[in-house]
């Protein structure tokens, strides 16, 4: 093997992820920026997101996509499960979209953390975060919206993950409930439609971005 060695000088590293770093706007309908940039003008709904180590900027198709799915969800009045909650902003969103009571599971500490933190930016207190495996979210008893079943389940996160996490994710969602799917690719389309059917949802809607896919399901009785 063969390796080379290079001196990079110092700077301030902070402005230059600050200068990579250009808003999100997706449609007219949620613009996702963080602190130090300026209001967002001619968007329905304003995040601030300072994303640290987490995932969930908007900037990725998946997490665009899942935002634009929300934008027709009867979320007023709803419970909603945030499955891989990143920096919280798909579940702040929802708590904006007038869902009630919300709770965000992670397995990353530094994941539930920025979400607290985003959730001050925002002035979001209905959102209860919590830090495990799916597994341990139900045998631990997590979960402070989950009494009657959940109305509405994100998760974006990959296609693995979800594909094993289908069994428990329908035992959280009630009859009729709505869930958003992300986090895999266009040739995963047949597969993810199946084994979604197979355990107990009706995909009702697709979304595509370059290579990437968000699936609309209902939770079947």
């Amino acid at each position: 093997f063969t390796w080379e060695k290079e001196f990079l000088p110092a700077q301030n590293w902070n402005e230059v992820w600050e200068a990579n770093f250009q808003p999100v706007v997706v449609d007219d309908f949620c613009g996702i920026r963080a602190e130090f940039h300026e209001p967002l003008i001619g968007v329905e709904h304003e995040l601030v997101i300072q994303p640290k180590m987490a995932f969930g900027t908007g900037h990725h198709e998946t997490t665009f996509m899942c935002i634009q799915l929300m934008r027709d969800l009867p979320l007023a009045g709803t419970s909603v499960f945030d499955f891989g909650c990143g920096t919280g902003v798909l579940a702040i969103l929802s708590s904006k979209l007038g869902a009630a009571c919300l709770d965000a599971l992670d397995i990353e500490k530094e994941a539930v953390e920025n979400t607290l933190e985003n959730c001050q930016r925002n002035g979001v207190e209905n959102i209860h975060t919590w830090q495990g495996t799916l597994e341990d979210f139900l045998e631990k008893n997590m979960g402070n919206c989950r009494e009657n079943g959940y109305d509405v389940v994100l998760a974006n996160i990959n296609r693995n993950v979800i594909l094993a996490s289908l069994p428990l994710l329908k035992a959280l969602i009630r009859a009729g409930g709505w869930a958003i799917f992300s986090g895999f690719i266009a040739e995963d389309e047949s597969l993810m439609r199946l084994s979604l059917q197979e355990g107990g949802f009706e995909v009702e809607k697709i979304q595509r971005k370059n290579n990437w896919l968000a699936m609309l399901a209902r939770a079947q009785s």
